[in-house]
């Protein structure tokens, strides 16, 4: 344990490491710091590429070596004084870093990119309410389109109702087919405001085949979205 980690990067260019080991001969798992000091203080790019150093790169291809402990610790000090986005960077590469170096199955590989592709493991939830907006908009739009193409129909009882309910024309006898509403039915989950229960996709249009196929894609990624935002705005996504 150490009170204050002082170490020079003046010599950044000529040796990349700042001076310490490199090439899997460091060991930082258990090393403990209170603080950063130095007249040349390390970047957080250039103390990422410090911990990454340590890691040994097998025969057979495999990395060893990973320990989040030296990425908590780095995050810890640059917390402490107020440098919360610098800790933010760290922990986020923590969480890149074990898909990269850890020994994770291949579902847990193909997690931890889901979520670094879009929350950045709870750090960006604003990634997934953006991607929310964005399929609604883009389905609301195809609905207005839907809606004066022939690719709405009823979905509910229409016996005895003479003519039979248009999505473009309201009736007093039957719910009036709504774009903004039928889009949120679709696209956000658990919300209802029965669109979807009155209509649906005409599948025996032309291209109605494709527009029930959106549909199903649209509910599918709005579920999804609307999981990674519950998990990052809970912190699910955080957790170790």
């Amino acid at each position: 344990m150490a009170g204050q980690l002082a170490d020079s990067w003046a010599q950044h260019g000529r040796r990349r490491n700042g001076h310490w080991p490199a090439g899997g001969r460091l060991r930082l798992d258990g090393f403990t710091y209170g603080g950063i000091g130095g007249d040349q203080p390390a970047t957080v790019q250039q103390r990422l590429a410090w911990i990454r150093s340590q890691y040994r790169q097998g025969p057979s291809g495999r990395w060893a070596g990973f320990a989040p402990q030296p990425y908590e610790q780095l995050a810890t000090v640059h917390r402490q004084p107020g440098r919360d986005s610098d800790a933010r960077t760290i922990s986020i590469a923590r969480r890149a870093d074990l898909r990269r170096y850890g020994d994770l199955a291949r579902y847990q590989r193909a997690a931890n990119w889901l979520l670094d592709k879009t929350i950045k493991y709870g750090y960006q939830t604003w990634r997934a309410a953006a991607g929310l907006v964005a399929v609604y908009v883009i389905f609301l739009v195809a609905s207005v389109i839907a809606q004066h193409h022939g690719l709405m129909i009823p979905a509910g009882n229409i016996t005895g109702l003479h003519p039979v309910p248009v999505a473009t024309r309201c009736m007093a006898d039957y719910p009036c087919f709504y774009p903004a509403g039928y889009a949120i039915d679709v696209v956000i989950p658990i919300v209802n405001v029965h669109q979807a229960d009155n209509w649906g996709p005409n599948g025996h249009a032309p291209w109605g085949w494709a527009w029930a196929t959106a549909t199903w894609l649209a509910t599918g990624l709005g579920w999804a979205l609307a999981t990674l935002l519950v998990a990052g705005y809970t912190g699910l996504a955080r957790q170790q």
